[in-house]
């Protein structure tokens, strides 16, 4: 399912004159990331309306996901993953993936992390690698659909 909104699309080089533009009232609304949002909604500044996550987010729990609010299927995250060289010893990776993993769970990691805004998450290199591959295939589909030039 598609809103079909019609929508314009400002670019900006950096978030900080978007808000500025949304919080004045010459922009009518804007997707940005619930960490770089985050300081503006808890200041009062902004509102939070639909979180583009498949669940709601930890930091937002009174926010409905946009799925929730009438789009089923529809989800974009902002994701983080660690990558290494093409080539990379497995086992190299494996020792990596352990200790990045153990690190992200330890309780400060996390409670450091949900203070800047990012929640955590892990998998294996494979997950990552698959989840790469289905994120691409999207991202792809939407650029056809939309009938974007193609950036080289």
């Amino acid at each position: 399912m598609t809103a079909a909104a019609d929508m314009a699309i400002v670019p900006y080089k950096s978030v900080s004159p978007a808000f500025i533009d949304l919080i004045s009232g010459r922009l009518d609304c804007m997707f940005e990331t619930v960490p770089a949002s985050l300081p503006q909604i808890k200041a009062g500044r902004l509102k939070a309306l639909v979180v583009t996550s498949s669940k709601r987010s930890a930091l937002l729990p009174n926010i409905p996901t946009i799925a929730e609010s009438g789009y089923p299927g529809f989800e974009a995250n902002v994701w983080t993953g660690f990558f290494a060289p093409a080539g990379t010893p497995k086992e190299i990776i494996a020792k990596l993936n352990t200790v990045i993993v153990r690190v992200l769970q330890l309780q400060e990691i996390r409670e450091k992390m949900m203070e800047n805004g990012t929640e955590a998450a892990v998998s294996t290199p494979e997950q990552l690698g698959n989840m790469v591959k289905l994120e691409v295939a999207k991202w792809a589909r939407v650029v056809e659909k939309a009938n974007l030039p193609k950036v080289d």
